[in-house]
């Protein structure tokens, strides 16, 4: 019974360090993606260019790949 219960509790425990852990990297995302679109002088992705989208989608795109080795490395 109580080897239930710990496992339970590290169970729930382990989901909780997780859900804090996304939700830095959501929160370490949007920052990074308002940034980017500070240097463009935009406030929203439909205020770029064409070009000006593709360059800022590539940089996007770069961190959050840099994000993802991070994790898996």
């Amino acid at each position: 019974m109580a080897l239930l219960k710990f496992r339970n509790f590290t169970k729930i425990r382990t989901e909780a360090k997780e859900q804090k852990l996304r939700e830095a990297a959501a929160d370490k995302f949007k920052k990074v993606f308002l940034e980017n679109l500070q240097k463009y002088g935009a406030k929203d992705p439909s205020e770029l260019n064409d070009e000006q989208l593709a360059e800022f989608l590539e940089t996007m795109k770069n961190y959050k790949n840099s994000q993802n080795g991070k994790l898996n490395g």
